[in-house]
């Protein structure tokens, strides 16, 4: 628990009440919770909203590291972080197009690794243009 409170950026909230919380610390404190929890599938609906850039990819990369070999189903309008991060990305698509769902390949980055800017400008291409 301590190696998720320090990464996820929430020391300094441990003797506050959640209400006087922040949406963004109330986020993380929620996911750090359900991540103590015995899982195969993590729904992860918007669970980083509310959080700063940086802070977001701080916990992104520490939940790789921590879970390989877990399942996260991470559901998000930020194209960059889907693009990024997701190995593989479900895009469901309006009832009027064919097909309704399409699957594509994400950079799946993880820390310390290269990422390749082309690579990820293709993949959010790919995003984009599939919805």
């Amino acid at each position: 628990m301590e190696e998720l409170v320090a990464a996820f950026g929430l020391r300094p909230c441990l003797n506050s009440r959640f209400a006087d919380l922040s949406l963004g610390q109330q986020n993380r404190t929620n996911l750090t919770r359900y991540l103590l929890q015995e899982f195969d599938l993590l729904i992860m609906d918007e669970s980083l909203a509310n959080v700063d850039e940086i802070t977001r990819e701080k916990i992104i990369f520490k939940i790789k590291s921590m879970f390989p070999e877990r399942s996260f189903l991470y559901i998000s309008h930020n194209v960059v972080e889907v693009a990024k991060f997701c190995q593989q990305i479900l895009i469901l698509r309006g009832h009027h197009k064919n097909p309704q769902a399409l699957c594509l390949d994400g950079q799946d980055h993880k820390e310390g690794q290269a990422l390749e800017k082309k690579a990820l400008e293709h993949t959010m291409l790919e995003i984009v243009n599939a919805s």
